[in-house]
């Protein structure tokens, strides 16, 4: 079931008195979570769904989750990370750079379909989005991502492939 869903963010703090919570998520999720009004939290091994009352892009963007009124509910759900069925992000495969994000948990092979490890995080940066990659002896590398360097993703499988350059192991 773990392979079934996404990370699409993170909740941050409680802001306010009404139970709304600062979020971090990229542009393209915001603008699905404000049509489809629905995400999921996990909880132990389930993922439960939670419904979008609204969302305020102001300096920061706030969610509103049906049901949250107040402060202390809000702060139940304060850092937990938010999820999609893999299935609904469709996009991944169209326009990949719009939802690096979502690669994290993937396994990533190289253009000759050679496993080099597991996706642990996205780190963003000004230039570029990089893929922490754990590699098979446990070392970890930072692989740069670009939509032209992306060969195919298996949603199913969890699986994208990319164009590695030469000698980017060996660093």
């Amino acid at each position: 079931m773990l392979k079934d869903f996404v990370e699409i963010g993170k909740f941050g703090k409680p802001f306010g008195i009404s139970g709304k919570l600062k979020l971090n998520c990229e542009d393209e999720i915001l603008k699905k979570l404000k049509k489809d009004k629905v995400f999921f939290l996990k909880r132990g091994a389930h993922y439960i769904p939670y419904f979008v009352q609204y969302i305020e892009e102001t300096h920061d963007s706030l969610l509103k989750i049906e049901g949250f009124d107040n402060p202390q509910d809000a702060k139940t759900c304060s850092g937990n990370t938010l999820y999609l069925p893999i299935k609904d992000l469709p996009e991944i495969k169209e326009k990949p750079g719009l939802f690096f994000s979502v690669l994290k948990g993937f396994i990533l092979h190289n253009q000759e379909d050679m496993l080099i490890g597991k996706i642990n995080d996205i780190v963003s940066m000004p230039q570029q989005e990089l893929a922490s990659v754990e590699l098979l002896g446990g070392n970890e590398i930072l692989i740069p991502l670009h939509e032209s360097l992306i060969i195919g993703i298996d949603s199913e499988l969890m699986i994208v492939q990319i164009e590695m350059a030469d000698g980017l192991m060996d660093i």
